[in-house]
C-alpha cells in the first residue's frame, strides 16, 4: 500500500508540474521597465529660417545661361525706416528681402547689385514673387511662383531676349 500512495503522489505531482500556470505572478517588487519610446524630449521638426534669402538667379538668353548668386536678409519695420512704406506698395507680400546679387555682370547684361524683393507665401504651394524699384514700386515678377516649404522657385522674362529662372534655398531655422 505504501507503494501505491507513492505512485499516486508521483501522478499528481506530475499532473500539477505539467499545469500551466494560472493566477498573479509576484515579482519580489521588480517591475519590468516600460519599453515605449519616450516622445517628451525628442528634437521638434525642422523648420525654415524665411528670414534669410539664399539662392541663385540663372540669366538665360540664346546663347548664354549662367547663374547670379543672391544672399540677404528680411526686411522688418524695427531694422528699415521705409518697411511700412514699402508694404504700401505691396499689401500682399508676406515677407519683404534686402538681396545682394553677385557678379556684377551675367550673359553680358549688368546686374543691380542690390534688390529688394517681396514674396506672397500662399496656400497649396504657390507663391508670387515681387521686385522693388524707385520708378515702379512693387512690380510682380513671378505670380505663379512654387513653395515647398524649403525652396521657392520662380521665372520671368526680363524682356524679349532674356529669361530669369529663380530658386532660394531657405535654411533650417536655429532650434533653440
Amino acid at each position: 500500500m505504501k507503494a501505491f500512495g507513492v505512485v499516486m503522489i508521483a501522478i499528481v505531482l506530475s499532473l500539477f508540474a505539467c499545469t500551466p500556470p494560472s493566477g498573479e505572478i509576484s515579482t519580489d517588487g521588480v517591475q519590468p521597465t516600460d519599453t515605449a519610446k519616450d516622445t517628451s524630449s525628442e528634437e521638434p521638426d525642422p523648420q525654415p529660417d524665411l528670414s534669410l534669402w539664399i539662392g541663385e538667379r540663372t540669366f538665360i538668353t540664346d546663347d548664354c545661361e549662367e547663374s547670379a548668386t543672391e544672399e540677404g536678409y528680411e526686411l522688418t519695420a524695427e531694422i528699415w525706416d521705409s518697411y511700412e512704406e514699402t508694404l504700401d506698395k505691396c499689401p500682399n507680400c508676406d515677407r519683404i528681402y534686402y538681396v545682394v546679387v553677385s557678379p556684377e555682370v551675367v550673359c553680358n547684361y549688368p546686374v543691380t547689385e542690390v534688390r529688394y524683393r517681396g514674396v506672397d507665401f500662399m496656400e497649396d504651394g504657390r507663391a508670387a514673387v515681387y521686385n522693388f524699384s524707385d520708378w515702379s514700386g512693387a512690380e510682380i515678377l513671378d505670380p505663379d511662383a512654387t513653395f515647398d516649404g524649403w525652396t521657392l522657385n520662380y521665372d520671368y522674362d526680363h524682356n524679349a531676349r532674356l529669361s530669369m529662372r529663380g530658386v532660394v534655398e531657405y535654411p533650417e531655422a536655429d532650434q533653440e
